[in-house]
């Protein structure tokens, strides 16, 4: 299994809904990738910024994928892949 450490901008199409955010597919490396399950999200903080994170299945593959609630931005952290 290969495994990546970091800290690239991506475009992500995620669904905002009742304080929840769900991502649906992203987009990285001009490759989109459609997001099959959101395997677990938690959230840390860095003083009032706060930083939401998703690991994510695409098919055999996971993706660290983090949401930066202070400009809203969207990182890929970490890639598991088979």
């Amino acid at each position: 299994m290969e495994h990546l450490c970091l800290n690239d901008s991506v475009n992500v199409a995620a669904v905002f809904s009742h304080g929840s955010v769900t991502p649906r597919d992203f987009r990285w490396q001009d490759v989109r990738y459609r997001v099959d399950r959101v395997n677990q999200r938690w959230q840390s903080k860095n003083g009032k910024i706060t930083i939401r994170y998703f690991a994510v299945s695409v098919g055999r593959d996971a993706y660290k994928l983090a949401f930066h609630t202070k400009d809203l931005t969207w990182t890929i952290e970490e890639v598991y892949r088979d």
